[in-house]
Parts: C-alpha cells; sequence; structure tokens
C-alpha cells in the first residue's frame, strides 16, 4: 500500500561545545538517551494506530513487556554506535511492516560484505519448525540452544512480522544471511534430529543483485509448464489450462502511472502501467472467455504495491467498495501543510475532513479516539464515502468460480485484493497464512537534539536548530473490514490451507496450485 514519508531538508548545524559528554567516543549523556527514548514511546502511543494492537495481540510479549525490555537496554548505552545498535535493535520488532526508522547521528559507517552460510533452510506449517533442505533433517539446536527458544525470541523481539508463519519466513532469511545473533553471537552450528550436528560456514556474496531490480522488473512466468502462454505483460501474466484460466500477479509495484482512471477505459494505455495490464488481460480474457469456467489469482509472494483498484473493478464479480481506513485523530490533523502531505494532496480526502468538521463529528470525536471510517483511496465517491462501485463487466466474464493463490509473502496491497476479493468476489482463498500487513496512512517524526541539549520532535520537515537524531515513520490510519474489525495482524481463514511440509517445500507454490485444481476437479463431478 502507499505510505507517506515527509523528506526532511535542513542542515545540521554543530554540536554545541557545552554538551556533556561521558567519553570521547559518546556525544550524550545517559539522562538524554533516555530522555530520547522516553520521548519517541510517547509519540509513538500517542499517534501509532496498529503497532501497539497487533503487538498486545498476536505476540506473546506485549507492548508494554516490550518497551520495558528495551528500556533497560537503552539504560546500558555507552558509545554513539551502541545507540544505533540499540535504536535499530527496537525497530526491528515494531510489529508493523510499513514503518520505518533511520538513525541519522554520525556514528562509525561500518561496512559489511554481504555473506551466506552454506546450507539452505526450510520450514514447516501449521507445525513450527525449520530443517536442512538438503539433508530433510530437522534442526533442533543453534549454538546449543534450542531452536524453539531461538526462534521464541526472534518472533517477540526481533521481527515486525505479525503471524507466526511470516515470522518463520524472515527467520529463513536472517539465518541463511548470516546475521541472526544468538545471545550476540552469529550462529555457529546446527544439531539435528539425529543427534548430529554440522558447523555453519559462511560464505562471500559475490556479484549481488540489486535487491529492488526485482520488484521493479517485468514478470517472470514459471511453475506452469503445462500451462498455455495467453498473454504475459509488464506485472501479469495470462495462462490456460483446458476450461482453467489463472492470471499470475508479480505485484502491484508500477512506477509510471496512467491517466485512463479507475476503469483503464480504451485501448492506448502507455507501458508498464496498471491500465496497460489490464487492457492487455481484457482482450485476451474476451477471446478465451467461452472456453473457461473458473479463474484463479496467483499472489504467492506478492508483496504489494501500488494501489489496486483497477483489479478489483475489472475482475471483481460483484460490486465492491473501497478498503475502509480509520484515522486517530491527533492535534496535527489542524496543520493544513501536515495534513495535504497525510492525505497525499488528494482533493477527495480534504473534503471528507472539511464535512467532519462542518458537520461537527470531528469536534465530538476526542483527542487520540479514531474518527468515522472512510474509503482509502476515495475511489466511488467525491468526499470519500464508502459506497458501492460497479465491476467494469460484470456480465462480460462468466467464470463459475474465482480462487486466490496467498503465502506469507503475500502483504500490503497483496492483501488487500485478497481481503476484497473475499468479502466482495466470494473468492475462495488457498495457500498458507497471508502477511495481514497492510497499512495505508504513515507520518514522520524527525527526533533531534537542540543547541541547549535537549531532546526536541517535530513532524514532517522544517528548520531545525540542532542535530538530527532520528526519524520513525509510524501507522497513523488502520484498515478495517465492513464490521469495524482491524485487518492488521488478522488474516483470513484459508479455504483450502496447504500445510508446508519437508516434501513439498521447495515445490509449494506448486502444491497450493494443485489444491485448487483438486478442488475445481471435484466441482466438475
Amino acid at each position: 500500500m502507499r505510505k507517506i514519508t515527509l523528506i526532511v531538508v535542513a542542515l545540521l548545524s554543530s554540536f554545541s561545545c557545552s554538551l556533556a559528554q561521558k567519553a570521547d567516543n559518546f556525544s550524550f549523556t545517559s539522562k538524554q538517551v533516555m530522555n530520547f527514548y522516553q520521548t519517541m514511546i510517547e509519540e509513538i502511543e500517542a499517534i501509532d494506530t496498529e503497532a501497539i494492537a497487533v503487538r498486545n495481540s498476536k505476540k506473546k510479549v506485549s507492548w508494554k513487556e516490550y518497551k520495558e525490555y528495551h528500556e533497560a537496554q537503552f539504560k546500558m548505552i555507552k558509545t554513539d554506535q551502541a545507540f544505533k545498535t540499540k535504536f535499530h535493535a527496537f525497530a526491528r520488532g515494531f510489529s508493523n511492516g510499513h514503518s520505518r526508522f533511520r538513525f541519522h547521528f554520525p556514528t562509525q559507517n561500518v561496512q559489511k560484505k554481504p555473506k551466506k552460510i552454506s546450507i539452505e533452510i526450510g520450514y514447516t506449517f501449521p507445525e513450527t519448525s525449520f530443517f536442512d533442505l538438503a539433508s530433510k533433517k530437522t534442526i533442533t539446536h543453534i549454538n546449543g540452544q534450542a531452536i524453539e527458544q531461538v526462534f521464541k525470541h526472534f518472533e517477540d523481539y526481533e521481527v515486525s512480522a505479525n503471524t507466526t508463519i511470516r515470522s518463520q519466513f524472515y527467520f529463513k532469511r536472517r539465518l541463511e544471511s548470516g546475521q541472526l545473533m544468538i545471545d550476540g553471537k552469529i550462529a555457529e552450528n546446527l544439531t539435528f534430529e539425529d543427534g548430529s550436528q554440522s558447523k555453519i560456514a559462511y560464505e562471500a556474496v559475490t556479484n549481488q543483485d540489486d535487491p529492488l531490480a526485482a520488484y521493479y522488473g517485468k514478470i517472470e512466468v514459471k511453475h506452469y509448464e503445462d500451462w498455455k502462454r495467453v498473454a504475459v505483460g509488464y506485472k501479469v501474466a495470462l495462462l490456460q489450462k483446458e476450461n482453467i484460466a489463472l492470471i499470475k500477479i508479480k505485484n502491484f509495484i508500477y512506477p509510471n502511472r496512467s491517466k485512463h482512471g479507475l476503469r483503464c477505459e480504451g485501448s492506448d494505455a502507455p507501458d508498464s502501467t496498471q491500465c496497460a495490464d489490464i487492457q492487455l488481460l481484457r482482450k485476451a480474457l474476451i477471446d478465451i472467455d467461452e472456453k473457461v469456467d473458473y479463474l484463479i489469482f496467483d499472489l504467492q509472494n506478492n508483496p504489494g504495491g501500488n494501489e489496486n483498484s483497477v483489479f478489483l473493478a475489472e475482475f471483481c464479480p460483484k460490486p465492491f467498495m473501497d478498503l475502509a481506513v480509520e484515522y486517530r485523530k491527533v492535534p496535527f490533523l489542524e496543520d493544513d501543510y501536515l495534513r495535504s502531505y497525510i492525505f497525499y494532496g488528494s482533493k477527495r480526502a480534504e473534503k471528507w475532513f472539511k464535512e467532519l468538521k462542518a458537520n461537527g463529528i470531528y469536534a465530538k470525536t476526542e483527542e487520540g479516539a479514531f474518527l468515522p471510517a472512510r474509503a482509502d483511496f476515495c475511489q466511488g465517491a467525491k468526499n470519500c464515502a464508502l459506497v458501492s462501485i460497479r465491476p467494469n463487466y460484470a456480465d462480460a466474464y462468466h467464470f463459475k468460480k474465482y480462487y486466490v493463490l496467498i503465502n506469507e509473502a503475500t502483504a500490503s496491497s497483496g492483501d488487500d485484493f485478497t481481503y476484497r476479493m473475499k468479502d466482495f468476489g466470494n473468492a475462495t482463498i488457498a495457500g498458507q497464512t497471508q502477511a495481514a500487513d497492510l497499512t495505508y496512512a504513515t507520518i514522520n517524526i524527525i527526533f533531534y537534539q537542540d543547541k541547549a541539549g535537549t531532546i526536541q520532535r517535530i513532524y514532517g520537515d522544517g528548520k531545525i536548530e540542532g542535530v538530527i537524531i532520528a526519524e520513525i515513520t509510524i501507522p497513523l490510519s488502520r484498515s478495517v473490514d465492513e464490521n469495524g474489525k482491524m485487518l492488521q495482524g488478522n488474516p483470513l481463514l484459508l479455504d483450502i490451507p496447504v500445510h508446508l511440509t519437508k516434501e513439498n517445500f521447495e515445490q509449494r507454490e506448486e502444491s497450493v496450485l494443485g489444491a485448487v485444481l483438486v478442488d475445481i476437479e471435484k466441482q466438475e463431478n
């Protein structure tokens, strides 16, 4: 989903000579460090709409316990580098994947060469276990510690994920990239269920690809060897097998925008835009419409991206609504400049706010409480009201049933598509539990130290007389369903759950598709 980051343009002034220093390599007093921590916590508790609630409902360690744990860590800070390290440790466990934490105060920039361990890890679902992919042996200990305890600490303190399987996803990544720490030490050896052990070897990563290239690049069609390729666009591919059509959506990241609107009318949308992909799929589906009875959307490993409303408008078989979002009433909503950034310059969102003020609802809402829900992308109504939206071609496609394939890497705008296709299109959801992380609006908070040595904070940009220490970007709105239930951290129940095992982990996408094909065969019989 979209998020706001307010860019700071400020000249960092020199540190005041009068600031107390405890050592040559420490620019702060212990009191200043704790003032920073307490100010950051106060801001999070006053503004955050989702992360605290998700932690309290989904993690075994509550927000109170989490902040007290890190408070003790911050009290031990004695160097600038330790300050940076503890700040990032706090950030890793903040239960919201769309939040950002950035430490700005000058510290030694340690260039770490990327590395990876010599083995590859798999995991099982819904049972929580990890294994060596090559030998298929279950891992019981890391560095002599039970892996259950290592993972428990990781899930509670070191990852933003709000579901266990997504925490497993990141645990695998962290371990394989040599970044998993156990009591301050890197993983050095593994113990397996049969009592055997393996010393972990680390290899340097050479010719490392740009990590963003994989997201921004064009779709590559894999895992569908026996399917006919009907059409391949920028981020989408349409495939066909007998009376089944499948649309693979790599992600919703479209750097280029089209002016063809929600309906993607015409047939001349610019290349590499959502509407170009929609128009390609529209023509191809109409050509094969009489031959297919089922439509599958494969969103496995789809991390989200831009607004996906044009996809809902094209494919939802029934009238649908925008995703509903609720904003917390905070003082800076009164600031025209900040509000414009928060609303992405949307005139429709501004109209929604003005109407709340005019009809007295805003005044009646207590500070810190949530304002009435509105449409997140303001589709369907000029004042962002939640209204029914007519699909483009409700009578053009004649599918008996719709399916959406997901896993723990389906997130953000991918989450949104899944929720809405289920709620409004009655789609059957298959695979593994989705990320359930789809924050809409966020607010940037800058923490700095003024010339008197006092910790200050400011929202957005502005002239800062002092030195910036850090920035945090946290959720200002929360996504809810039609009944007002928060969606963050609350994934859909799977209609067709596909367990992950040692046998199918490396062919997991094919396993999910295979389970849906079995379900379609049952429909046919």
